[in-house]
């Protein structure tokens, strides 16, 4: 440990010993006189607090603001806690406060005063934080800081009574969303409380009834007894042996009970689980139940059906649960993200005048959404995508989310998680699938809204190829309530995963740059599928979508023809049993290669590939770059999978120009059987000049 972070522990000991009122008093109390003249009783920090795009810094000896601390200055004891993270000895230090906005604001949940944007400068570093806040409902400054203390008591009979005041709300006011109403009951539901026996749950066989019903999305984890099956099915339409069910599963029971309601649907015990027939009856309505259901509760922070979700929340720092989901979910911490648990500290809050309040801040109050357990599993994406209203006990606290607003339990505040490299949050917002197909405009408004759904199904697929599914065979079926909704939007076809319309250029879709996808042990889905492999994707569309004024590529291949066989006809969405591509382009030889050094280098990263002609004689120079006798560049080859192929000679199908209109691009294949082809990967960046002299002809991938 450095000498700095321990005189920082030793300042925060001394100021838990010697000030016991530390928090309490006048607004004026809790920082230095310097502090109090120089920063919080200026009319550039009420700027600042009233969030207008302003900015404004100043600059203090770090000997100062360590002598302050060590008197009690709330503001100096921060600062201090951020230079322990400073290399170097310091002598000035200059802080600039803005309240200019960042993307936090814009995504943090309540609006209101409750993010700001901080620099801390030492000699010859800085470091650049953001700050979340957060005061008391009786405070002064509460009308601006719309932030309250997170609550962790998930399942107390205030949380409940919050629940319904959320429901009720947005039954009443909320235009976006629909109105609750008696829809037709799934085929089988948990009746929580029986006429004339209401403490003994049982399974219900609606027979056509109409009614409001919850639902639950949750993760399996292991295999239960407690699951509905043949053999128990005539005992749960007695009763439900509420003890021996799963403790997630008798959480939404009595859950739901709680909440008022009568009906709950929860796929372990409404699907007959050795029933391939019932559970492909089921699979078939899997978007009407999730989409007609009047709440959906959402067990998020349980990995497995035996944890429960209604257990209070623990008190840990927010950003020590961030640090643990992210190690587990195995994604790297972005550098601006706070490295070491942060504390609260009490400032001053001025607003109006000279007017003063108070706020409590931190650096560290990120908890991404996909992060939590239920976000890692397939099925639960289409779950809550679906759904109208989510309650979800997430790790942290209760959450609220429907089409119109998302809030916490008593208004904690909620910032979901960057990840690094990323553009947009990790949280994924809940995609409108309600557009209007019958919607009539001009030019400019249809192509605005085609864009807009390929926009959504883009990001959808994009998130759901990071899940995991237990079943290899659920690959399709999973994601099939959503491709349903979105077909009254896209026409053509669905096959295996692409939509006939624009065809071509979703064959596009490639891995990015990172650990290499694999593909599963048996057949699941065409080698040009996008579900032939399992790991992050980005789909065909992606450029077109994000860059709507140009297209990808200038197709050049043509659609000849298209089919796949469905493992089920009931489930035209779901799995297949073989499928094959016919296209019409410009087909040539070459042969893969690989660099063997220097940063392309990650045998677990196939991103080094390129391709060679075969006419071209290629030789090493240093070990790692090659040099050929051909003036045409070697095009780069993006590999699906690793291990996928022991070969070298490769096909390359045109598919089209690249965006830049200067190169080609199109599937990387290699030779099956019978003059068959399989995808194994993308190639881009290759001459014209290299196919100029090439006929197009017929060429078939399965």
């Amino acid at each position: 440990m450095s000498k700095l972070m321990e005189q920082t522990e030793s300042i925060q000991a001394v100021v838990r010993a010697d000030y016991p009122h530390h928090g309490l008093g006048s607004p004026r109390s809790l920082v230095c006189e310097k502090c109090w003249n120089e920063v919080f009783d200026t009319d550039a920090y009420e700027i600042i607090c009233l969030k207008d795009d302003y900015a404004f810094e100043y600059t203090r000896s770090h000997q100062e603001i360590q002598t302050a601390a060590l008197a009690g200055c709330n503001w100096c004891m921060f600062i201090m806690s951020e230079l322990v993270k400073f290399s170097g000895a310091k002598d000035q230090v200059r802080v600039k406060f803005t309240g200019i906005d960042d993307p936090y604001s814009k995504i943090a949940t309540p609006k209101g005063q409750n993010t700001y944007h901080l620099y801390v400068y030492g000699r010859s570093s800085q470091r650049e934080l953001h700050l979340f806040a957060y005061t008391h409902a009786t405070d002064a400054a509460a009308e601006f800081v719309t932030a309250r203390k997170l609550q962790p008591n998930v399942s107390s009979d205030s949380a409940i009574k919050q629940c319904r005041e959320w429901l009720s709300d947005c039954a009443s006011s909320h235009e976006q969303c629909p109105k609750p109403a008696a829809s037709q009951l799934p085929t089988r539901v948990i009746d929580v409380s029986p006429e004339g026996s209401s403490d003994k749950p049982r399974l219900l066989e609606t027979r056509g009834q109409r009614g409001e019903y919850l639902t639950l999305s949750y993760c399996w984890g292991k295999r239960h007894v407690s699951f509905l099956t043949s053999r128990n099915i005539a005992a749960y339409y007695e009763q439900l042996d509420i003890a021996a069910i799963s403790h997630t599963l008798r959480d939404a029971i009595n859950l739901a009970k709680r909440l008022g309601f009568r009906f709950i649907w929860i796929d372990a015990l409404c699907i007959i689980q050795d029933s391939e027939q019932d559970k492909e009856k089921e699979l078939s309505s899997m978007n009407r139940i999730y989409r007609d259901s009047l709440l959906t509760i959402v067990a998020s922070s349980a990995s497995n059906v035996d944890e429960g979700f209604l257990a209070d929340r623990s008190n840990d720092d927010l950003e020590v649960l961030v640090n643990r989901q992210l190690a587990d979910f195995g994604i790297g911490m972005d550098e601006s993200l706070p490295s070491s648990p942060s504390s609260t500290y009490e400032i001053p809050f001025r607003y109006g005048n000279g007017f003063m309040g108070r706020m409590f801040v931190r650096t560290d109050c990120y908890l991404g959404d996909l992060l939590e357990p239920v976000n890692r599993r397939a099925w639960t994406l289409q779950e809550q995508l679906l759904a109208s209203r989510l309650l979800l006990f997430s790790s942290h606290t209760l959450q609220w989310r429907c089409r119109s607003r998302s809030r916490n339990l008593d208004d904690s505040l909620h910032v979901p998680l960057y990840q690094y490299g990323f553009t947009q949050p990790l949280v994924t917002e809940k995609y409108e699938l309600t557009l209007n197909a019958d919607d009539e405009g001009d030019g400019d408004t249809m192509q605005k809204r085609e864009a807009a759904i390929w926009k959504n199904w883009n990001d959808i697929l994009y998130q759901y190829s990071t899940r995991q599914v237990s079943l290899s065979d659920d690959k399709l079926v999973a994601l099939g309530g959503v491709a349903e909704e979105f077909s009254r939007f896209i026409p053509g076809r669905y096959l295996a995963g692409l939509w006939e319309n624009r065809l071509c250029e979703q064959l596009l879709w490639a891995c990015p740059a990172g650990p290499c996808p694999s593909r599963p042990a048996h057949y699941r889905a065409p080698s040009w599928s996008w579900a032939a492999i399992d790991g992050p994707l980005r789909p065909g569309l992606w450029d077109l979508v994000s860059e709507p004024e140009r297209r990808r590529t200038s197709l050049t291949a043509e659609v000849i023809e298209c089919n796949v066989v469905l493992k089920s006809q009931i489930l035209p969405f779901g799995a297949v049993k073989e499928g094959f591509i016919k296209l019409k382009a410009a087909r040539r030889p070459g042969r893969l290669c690989f660099f063997e050094k220097g940063p392309m280098s990650n045998p677990e990263d196939p991103s080094g590939a390129f391709v060679i002609w075969e006419d071209n004689e290629v030789w090493k120079t240093d070990g790692h770059t090659f040099s050929q006798k051909s003036t045409l560049a070697f095009p780069r080859a993006d590999l699906d999978a690793l291990g996928q192929t022991s070969k070298e000679e490769v096909e390359c199908l045109v598919v089209g120009k690249g965006s830049s209109g200067n190169t080609l691009e199109g599937l990387l294949l290699q030779r099956y059987e019978d003059g068959l082809f399989r995808r194994i990967g993308l190639f881009h960046g290759a001459e014209e000049a290299a196919f100029e002299h090439i006929k197009q002809e017929e060429v078939t991938i399965i």
